[in-house]
């Protein structure tokens, strides 16, 4: 096997070489026909994996086949691979079309490169392109092969891809993924929770440990997700899966407290000859001047932030764990948000302007997960009774979709949600400030 590998690694040297433009085709092709390599497909993938499993060819200090090439003292690795498949799909072309009708491979590894995305298809596609530089080498009788080595390789693709998703209906749920996923969306939960956080500081924030009154709806996440994201093995990349649920989550309470104090509090009118700085200093000074502590939150508006930090009145925070704190302006601690709604400056005392009551979530399932006590997590693995249900229901509903009992066998059923609700204070809180020009807010006349 060793000396076939060998021989196997200088084909595929000259191959690079010569698509390289290193060797010309008679060259390159008296040395080919020197070598000896299989004769059927099947036998030559197997020598293709021993050489990949060959390593680095160390020992035949094949290390770079560049380092000819480059100037003196340079060196460039070649990704060895590349050419060895190229080299396979060069010679299976050749066997093809002599009539071999030898069976491909039929491991994991040939089937992810033979799927529709894969290298094998896409080098194949490359010399099919370049069938002028191939021709020379390998004859027109093999690149007629082109299209019968390309059915082939998608036919070995898609068993692949076949098998890989009843794998994935068949696994059950991993516990401990569910738990890693549940982890994270209390990361991206917490990260993201500006006004929670700021509302728990100024002691606005209260956690009841009781069942959410009547009321109160379930706030949060409803949806399919990703069952990879659930099963022990996967090809699929989960590793940060679930921060965004938890930074969805905490988006949608920033918005509603937004859009509470947007709606609630008055605008600061009449000051459209002032600067923003002029105007945030204004508003400062009347909330101070009847006893309350504002805090300041820019909404969605770099004009305003920029003009803020530009003033000698701005100092940069320095508190390491106040990550979301920019700075102070007057003293006042500003912050950044970036809700929906308008682009405006909010300067308000928080521990005056409302009430935020957090419950306890109603216990739903079984298997649920109660993340720092406030937040239910629940992953539903569907069956196919319960996937033909949700189909019903969703034609009932009137609703247009192309999801089949098997697409939602790949799927689960995701409910990350809260209780809380926010109360209002009152009206004379905070002020509101406009963060827009006056030609965007008048017309170009008011200029």
């Amino acid at each position: 096997m060793r000396r076939a590998v060998i021989q196997l690694g200088l084909t595929a040297w000259i191959v690079f070489d010569y698509s390289n433009e290193r060797r010309d085709a008679g060259e390159a092709t008296r040395y080919v026909k020197l070598l000896d390599l299989p004769d059927d497909v099947s036998s030559l993938w197997v020598l293709v994996a021993s050489a990949i499993d060959y390593g680095k060819w160390d020992d035949l200090e094949w290390r770079s086949w560049e380092l000819g090439v480059k100037a003196e003292g340079e060196a460039h690795f070649i990704e060895m691979n590349s050419y060895l498949y190229l080299t396979f799909l060069l010679r299976a072309l050749t066997l093809i079309g002599k009539g071999d009708a030898s069976p491909l491979p039929d491991s994991d590894e040939f089937r992810y490169l033979a799927a529709p995305d894969g290298q094998l298809v896409q080098q194949l596609a490359a010399v099919e392109r370049e069938s002028d530089k191939w021709t020379p080498i390998i004859g027109e009788e093999a690149l007629a092969a082109v299209p019968a080595l390309r059915e082939r390789l998608l036919a070995a693709g898609q068993k692949a891809e076949q098998e890989e998703r009843q794998a994935l209906i068949d696994a059950p749920i991993d516990e401990s993924k569910k738990a890693e996923v549940a982890n994270r969306v209390r990361a991206g939960w917490v990260e993201e929770g500006l006004l929670r956080r700021l509302a728990q500081k100024v002691g606005t924030y209260e956690f009841v440990e009781q069942d959410p009154p009547e009321g109160v709806l379930p706030f949060g996440l409803n949806q399919l997700d990703t069952k990879h994201a659930y099963v022990t093995e996967t090809e699929v990349h989960t590793l940060d899966w679930g921060e965004e649920y938890g930074r969805s989550l905490a988006r949608g309470e920033n918005e509603m407290v937004m859009g509470l104090l947007q709606n609630r509090l008055p605008m600061l009118e009449g000051r459209n000859q002032l600067s923003i700085e002029e105007v945030t200093t204004e508003a400062t000074d009347q909330l101070r001047k009847k006893g309350l502590k504002p805090v300041i939150l820019i909404n969605r508006s770099w004009r305003a932030e920029s003009a803020l930090e530009r003033s000698s009145s701005f100092a940069l925070s320095t508190d390491k764990e106040d990550v979301d704190l920019v700075g102070f302006f007057n003293e006042v601690p500003v912050y950044n948000l970036h809700t929906p709604g308008p682009e405006e400056v909010i300067v308000v005392d928080l521990g005056a302007s409302f009430r935020w009551t957090q419950f306890l979530p109603p216990h739903l399932t079984e298997d649920e997960i109660v993340i720092d006590r406030m937040i239910s997590f629940a992953v539903e693995q569907f069956t196919e009774e319960k996937a033909e249900q949700l189909i019903d229901r969703w034609k009932g509903e009137g609703r247009e979709s192309d999801w089949t009992v098997d697409k939602l066998l790949e799927r689960v059923g995701l409910r990350v949600f809260e209780h809380f609700e926010i109360s209002w204070g009152g009206q004379e809180t905070g002020l509101r400030i406009s963060a827009r020009t006056r030609e965007e807010l008048f017309g170009e006349e008011a200029a």
